[in-house]
C-alpha cells in the first residue's frame, strides 16, 4: 500500500482517533493524524492565497459561512496542498468520526492503479442519487459515477490532477467544503464514489461544526431572486456538463438496497 492516509482531527489523542488508528492497524495500515484548523473560537487565520468570500456565500446560499465551516474547509484544503507540494500521487483523507469496513485495505489497493482521470473518489456519501456503475474494485465494492454530489467529506482519495483543481479553485472560500466537492462540474473535477461504502460515520450526538441557521438566511427579495438565478444557472451548467460527457455518466440508476451503514444516508 503506497497511498498515504491522513486523519483530520482537532483531538489527536481522542478515543475516536485511537479506535480508528487501531482499525487501520488491524488491516496492516498506518495513518498520520493531521491537526485540523479550529474555528470554534473565532475566524481562523488565513494563509497567503486563501480568502473568504462571504458576499458570494450570501449570493449562493443566502447565509454566510460560519467559523466552524471555515475551519473544516481549511483543514481539508491545507491537507491537500501539503500533499500536492510534497509530490504525493494520491492521498486518502479521513475525518476522525468514521470507522472502516473489513474490505478497506483491499479496496484502497484497487483504487491505487486506477487511471489518472479518476481524480476524486469518495469512500462514502450521505445522499443517494442516480449513478453509473463504472468498474468492480475488490470484495464486492464498485466504483460509481454519481450524477450529483453525494454530500460529505468523511473520507475520500484524491490524486494529483484533482489536488491541482481543488487548490486552484478552492482557495476562494464561499461554501462548505462538502458543497464545493458536490459542485464538481464547476471545476471539472472527475468525481466518483465507492459502493457499498468503504467507511461509515459514527452515530452523532452533535457536530463540532456550527452551521448558520436557515432562519437567519436573508429574506430580502432581491437577494432571493439573485440566489434562485444562480441555482438555475448552476443546474443548467450541470446538465450541459453531463450531456457533453454522456457516456461517462450514463446509463445511470439508483442503487437497490442499502449502500452503507451510516444512519444519515438519505
Amino acid at each position: 500500500m503506497t497511498i498515504p492516509i491522513k486523519i483530520i482531527t482537532l483531538q489527536p489523542e481522542s478515543a475516536n482517533v485511537k479506535e480508528l488508528l487501531g482499525q487501520l492497524h488491524n488491516q496492516q495500515l498506518e495513518a498520520i493524524t493531521q491537526t485540523g484548523v479550529d474555528g470554534r473560537r473565532g475566524s481562523p487565520e488565513l494563509l497567503p492565497g486563501e480568502q473568504i468570500n462571504q458576499e458570494q456565500s450570501l449570493a449562493m446560499r443566502l447565509i454566510q459561512l460560519t467559523f466552524g465551516e471555515i475551519g473544516c474547509y481549511l483543514s481539508h484544503l491545507r491537507t491537500i496542498r501539503e500533499a500536492y507540494e510534497a509530490g504525493i500521487p494520491r492521498i486518502c483523507i479521513l475525518e476522525d468520526d468514521v470507522l472502516i469496513e473489513p474490505g478497506f485495505k483491499a479496496t484502497l489497493e484497487a483504487v491505487e492503479p486506477l487511471p489518472d482521470h479518476v481524480e476524486f473518489v469518495r469512500l462514502m456519501g450521505l445522499k443517494i442519487h442516480r449513478r453509473k456503475i463504472v468498474a468492480p474494485l475488490a470484495q464486492g465494492h464498485h466504483l460509481t459515477r454519481p450524477l450529483k454530489g453525494v454530500c460529505g467529506t468523511q473520507g475520500y482519495v484524491i490524486n494529483r490532477s484533482g489536488m491541482k483543481k481543488v487548490i486552484a479553485a478552492g482557495s476562494n472560500l464561499s461554501e462548505p467544503i462538502d458543497k464545493f466537492y458536490d459542485h464538481f462540474w464547476d471545476i471539472d473535477l472527475f468525481s466518483f464514489t465507492i459502493e457499498p461504502h468503504l467507511i461509515w460515520e459514527r452515530p452523532r450526538i452533535a457536530s463540532s461544526i456550527k452551521k448558520e441557521s436557515r432562519s437567519n438566511a436573508s429574506k430580502k427579495l432581491p437577494q432571493k431572486i439573485k440566489t434562485h438565478r444562480i441555482k438555475l444557472l448552476r443546474g443548467l451548467k450541470r446538465r450541459c456538463y453531463m450531456l457533453l460527457r454522456y457516456k461517462q455518466f450514463f446509463p445511470a440508476s439508483k442503487p437497490n438496497g442499502s449502500i452503507g451503514r451510516t444512519a444519515r444516508i438519505r
